[in-house]
């Protein structure tokens, strides 16, 4: 019997012959199938390592937005406190001057 589970007549000095030809294609085969699964797994491997380098660059653009929206916001209550404290030191002036 070959791989295939076929019964194969005897001829003197071919039977051998047909075996060694069966086992190479099904030793094919195998490398054959190895190499798709193996392609397949690095065509995955490579699509997981795209996602998660877009996924950090989503989360650092996102961090680095958040940032600088707080960072203007600050920046607008420092100048908002800067222009009420000189309006007050105005006034204050204003009365100390106008006292004296």
């Amino acid at each position: 019997k070959n791989s295939k589970n076929m019964v194969v007549k005897a001829r003197p000095g071919g039977n051998r012959a047909i075996l060694e030809m069966e086992r190479r294609r099904a030793k094919e085969a195998r490398i054959e199938e190895t190499m798709k699964h193996n392609a397949m797994i690095t065509k995955t491997r490579s699509l997981a390592v795209w996602e998660n380098r877009t996924l950090e660059t989503i989360e650092r653009s996102n961090k680095e937005r958040r940032i600088r929206e707080d960072n203007s916001r600050r920046q607008a209550e420092v100048t908002e406190r800067q222009i009420k404290l000189n309006e007050l030191y105005k006034k204050e002036e204003k009365m100390w001057r106008e006292q004296i």
